[in-house]
């Protein structure tokens, strides 16, 4: 998500001029126009249409009857032009002034995406120890798990059922909780796919459901080194943290255009959707909807 920065002393140097009745008001619209610049890269480069609705997000009015007043909106543009932070136009538009020194340019932010994208690529399914590369998930040596040969891995998938059905057997009224020899089976599946053994092993045998909890944990949070990740926060102790599920990326979508999304020109909001994750026919879709978003908000004409 991109950032945009405001200086410490930004609100001394600038807004002392402004009048103090409105000087709150300008302060708020300078950080809200910065923030959807930054939001959706824009440069510092704001339309007309994407004014207005900032203005309207803080409870401004953009419009006024009287043809001789201009409005809550352009009056406290003015104020940030004097200023010197902005450059009003014309069509109703305005400038960010000092964009490319202060804050963060849009090829800029997609460099860093393109780079942490491609990153992330790289890491997952490989883990780097000195000069050599393993690939976890492109399928191990047929000879080698863990320093283990088939013959080791079968001993101690004996002896680790064994010691499990001892156990059970000594118990005199039975668990209706216990895992069943199947789960067990299961579980040593699991483990053994990570390539563990041990003690590591025994132990999760001794608490199967922590143990099925971190291996679905690892599987789905660790970046390589699957059997090392699981090792370490099994045997620390306790359960996976519980994360909250990630939102819906079409909601988030739609909830996107209904915003200030909708007053972007079609080819820029068509990119941004594409940056989000939309195909083809849902980047249509909402387009069309941001048309109809248009067309309800546009002003009646007299």
């Amino acid at each position: 998500m991109p950032h945009a920065k405001i200086d410490v002393a930004f609100v001394r140097e600038h807004f002392s001029d402004v009048e103090a009745s409105r000087r709150a008001q300008a302060v708020g619209l300078y950080v809200a126009l910065v923030a959807i610049s930054g939001e959706l890269l824009l440069d510092g480069q704001i339309p007309a249409a994407i004014v207005a609705a900032v203005g309207h997000d803080l409870g401004l009015k953009c419009v006024t009857r009287r043809h001789d007043r201009p409005s809550e909106v352009a009056i406290l543009c003015h104020d940030l032009e004097r200023s010197g932070v902005i450059a009003c136009h014309q069509n109703g538009g305005l400038t960010v002034a000092g964009w490319q020194e202060h804050h963060n340019a849009r090829a800029y932010v997609e460099e860093r995406r393109k780079a942490d994208a491609d990153r992330k690529r790289g890491k997952r399914g490989q883990l780097t120890l000195g000069d050599e590369t393993l690939v976890f998930h492109s399928g191990r040596p047929a000879d080698v798990r863990s320093g283990q040969s088939e013959d080791s891995r079968a001993r101690v998938r004996r002896r680790s059922a064994s010691e499990s059905k001892n156990i059970s057997s000594s118990s005199v009224v039975s668990n209706p909780q216990d895992p069943t020899p199947d789960d067990d089976e299961d579980l040593l599946s699991d483990l053994e796919t990570l390539g563990l053994s041990g003690h590591v092993t025994r132990a999760a045998l001794d608490d199967p459901e922590r143990a099925a909890a971190w291996i679905a944990y690892t599987a789905a949070h660790a970046n390589g080194n699957h059997a090392g990740y699981f090792a370490t926060s099994f045997t620390n102790g306790g359960w996976p943290p519980t994360t909250p599920p990630a939102p819906d990326p079409t909601e988030r979508r739609a909830r996107y255009v209904n915003g200030a999304g909708h007053l972007l020109p079609d080819d820029e909001l068509d990119y941004q959707l594409a940056q989000m994750g939309a195909d083809t026919d849902e980047r249509i879709g909402l387009i069309e909807h941001a048309h109809d978003l248009r067309n309800a908000n546009a002003p009646a004409s007299t």
